[in-house]
């Protein structure tokens, strides 16, 4: 993916933002309409993975922006953003998943298919969020609102 980086930086939002919906659109046909066909099942996974490598342009990105002498620790710190979500995210899906088990019956204790697509559906969501916010990007950038403002206190 790096070596597209120089050919899509002027359009890096629309190419962040078309990949984060396509990825969430494949993670939801997973999530609410499995296909039955192992090949099927894993050339959506391959595309899924493929679409979800884009976050490495966040990596080239972050190196641009930092002041000099301090792009490892800009890289580091992309690194943390990247990561921060999975220890919230696990948690945040259980405690969905708990929840919609309890709204059945107080005594059920299995939980049905219902119960992970609501749960599940938590992840096409994220997705579609951060589209939204990559097709902004630009917006924001053009109106001088500085979409990193920790870059001068953390990276020098």
């Amino acid at each position: 993916m790096g070596c597209f980086y120089p050919r899509v930086r002027k359009h890096l939002h629309i190419v962040l933002s078309v990949a984060a919906v396509l990825c969430g659109g494949l993670l939801a046909l997973l999530i609410y309409y499995p296909p039955e066909s192992v090949w099927v099942y894993g050339t959506i996974m391959a595309a899924i993975g493929i679409l979800s490598c884009v976050y490495v342009f966040n990596f080239t990105y972050a190196r641009e922006i930092a002041p000099k002498g301090s792009e490892t620790t800009a890289i580091g710190f992309t690194n943390t953003l990247c990561i921060i979500m999975v220890p919230i995210m696990q948690p945040f899906i259980g405690w969905v998943l708990e929840l919609s088990r309890k709204w059945h019956d107080v005594n059920y204790e299995q939980y049905t298919i219902v119960d992970y697509h609501f749960a599940l559906a938590v992840l096409p969501a994220s997705l579609i969020i951060s589209a939204i916010f990559f097709c902004c990007w630009r917006t924001l950038e053009k109106c001088h609102i500085n979409l990193v403002p920790l870059n001068c206190y953390l990276l020098v």
